[in-house]
């Protein structure tokens, strides 16, 4: 799996805490978000997305590692879902129209 730039100080004990919150969907939402941490925008993600302030989306996130109420329900996992799919045809199309271009220098 690809961690990002993540520096972890414990890989073996991340990839088990890993493994347990992945068993469920809430849990892999919660990873994603994490893994992902400074490569999105979460305040834009929450707005563009969902609709919703950037403090919303902190609260399900946070609800999300131990699955308590106020967790994301299975119509914004979908969303959740959907909005990656959406950003990674988006970054696939851009890598596209950057490796299309001929080099100039």
């Amino acid at each position: 799996m690809y961690y990002g730039k993540s520096n972890l100080h414990n890989p073996e004990k991340y990839a088990a805490t890993r493994r347990e919150l992945t068993t469920y969907r809430n849990g892999a939402i919660f990873i994603a978000l994490q893994e992902l941490d400074g490569a999105i925008d979460m305040a834009a993600l929450a707005r563009d997305y969902f609709k919703q302030s950037p403090e919303w989306l902190t609260e399900k996130i946070n609800a999300s590692k131990t699955e308590t109420q106020g967790a994301f329900s299975a119509e914004e996992a979908g969303v959740m879902a959907d909005a990656f799919r959406d950003l990674a045809a988006r970054l696939t199309a851009l890598a596209a129209e950057i490796d299309a271009v001929k080099c100039i220098d």
